[in-house]
């Protein structure tokens, strides 16, 4: 809202316990907009019940996906990814997170994997733990301000 010059703060905003029951909303008229994740919006994008206006990825997706522009290719510079992490305790040795470091290495490009990740119209982005952690707190910094300026975010 902000990237194109609306007033974050005049925006009411819904959250829901699923993305199934966002669409239910959606198709029922009661929300203007979703945003979810493009394998959920699939079934319902082919059979003209809704229209994607933009994807968050930083590349157009493929597949039924081919043709919806990206945020940014509509001049608006926004890019969200949603990602998935795997997260050990406290305290785990440099031994521990190395070795599990190679293991999702190895899983990351395993064929099984890879066609998960296409089904569901994602990206492989393997990162390994020092990787995933400076990630991980920039993104938090990146949202935190988002949910500050929304009133949202908890104190910290």
């Amino acid at each position: 809202i902000k990237a194109v010059g609306g007033d974050v703060r005049k925006a009411k905003l819904v959250s829901f316990k699923s993305a199934p029951d966002a669409i239910s909303a959606l198709l029922g008229g009661h929300v203007d907009m979703v945003v979810t994740n493009a394998a959920n919006a699939t079934p319902f994008m082919q059979s003209g019940d809704v229209r994607v206006v933009a994807s968050s990825s930083p590349r157009r997706l493929a597949g039924p996906y081919a043709n919806v522009p990206t945020w940014r290719e509509q001049g608006i510079d926004v890019v969200l990814i949603g990602w998935r992490a795997v997260i050990g305790p406290r305290g785990m040795s440099e031994d521990q997170v190395a070795f599990w470091d190679s293991v999702f290495a190895k899983l990351s490009k395993t064929e099984e994997w890879n066609k998960f990740l296409e089904d569901d119209l994602r990206e492989n982005i393997y990162m390994g733990g020092k990787e995933s952690r400076d990630f991980m707190r920039d993104d938090y910094q990146k949202l935190r301000a988002i949910f500050s300026e929304l009133g949202l975010a908890a104190g910290r």
